[in-house]
């Protein structure tokens, strides 16, 4: 919304940076920038940003979140972090007692996780919550909008309950068209695994009985 305060634990080297401040800004909201570590100077020091600067979405990979659960459940204490709405995460799969960590003590059992998957070469979301869809803990929910995502065995056949491949079955607008001076490598890379109509995206994926969707790491 606008007016809306973003900021994101990332950097411009790969989507998430660039993606946030063009997504942000062209919907009217605010993007919040900072430079350093982000347990410098002290542990606290993301949620008393949000607290000074009243950040109504979080972004963390699982990786920040673990480093600060490592400092106490007491971290976030002292601060005022009621304008979170929304906190967001990629990068990463989960694991159970950090993602609960994460909703129980920044997110205070309101805010839901956005867990995303996407990369650099798409410049979006193969698989991503909705804020109001019910979630279960490391979930990924299901396909973002727009996206022909499966899950496929060894074999290319399409798999639930069972860990697979990541893929995508139909273009998707953002979609990069290949590699810089090297078109053969873009295609061994994505369409040699499971065809030319297939993106092959290098993640280990899960769909459980719920239809709820993880990833389990990469599988490249």
């Amino acid at each position: 919304n606008a007016g809306d305060r973003f900021f994101w634990l990332t950097d411009i080297g790969w989507m998430m940076g660039p993606w946030e401040m063009i997504g942000v800004t062209a919907l009217g909201g605010v993007v919040h920038v900072y430079e350093g570590a982000p347990n410098h100077p002290q542990p606290d020091r993301l949620f008393e940003m949000v607290d000074r600067h009243r950040l109504t979405h979080l972004g963390l990979a699982p990786t920040a979140v673990r480093l600060l659960r490592r400092a106490g459940d007491d971290l976030a204490r002292g601060h005022d972090l009621s304008t979170l709405r929304i906190i967001g995460s990629t990068g990463e799969p989960w694991d159970p007692e950090s993602w609960m960590w994460c909703f129980e003590h920044v997110g205070g059992k309101r805010c839901p996780i956005i867990n995303i998957s996407g990369g650099t070469e798409l410049v979006g979301c193969h698989l991503s919550p909705l804020p109001t869809t019910r979630l279960k803990p490391c979930t990924l929910r299901g396909p973002a909008l727009g996206m022909d995502v499966d899950v496929f065995d060894d074999e290319g056949r399409s798999v639930r309950g069972a860990v697979g491949h990541l893929v995508l079955k139909q273009p998707a607008p953002s979609l990069t068209k290949g590699f810089l001076g090297d078109r053969e490598r873009y295609l061994a890379t994505y369409f040699e695994r499971f065809g030319r109509d297939v993106w092959y995206h290098g993640d280990w994926a899960y769909v459980d009985e719920d239809g709820f969707w993880f990833l389990q790491g990469r599988s490249d």
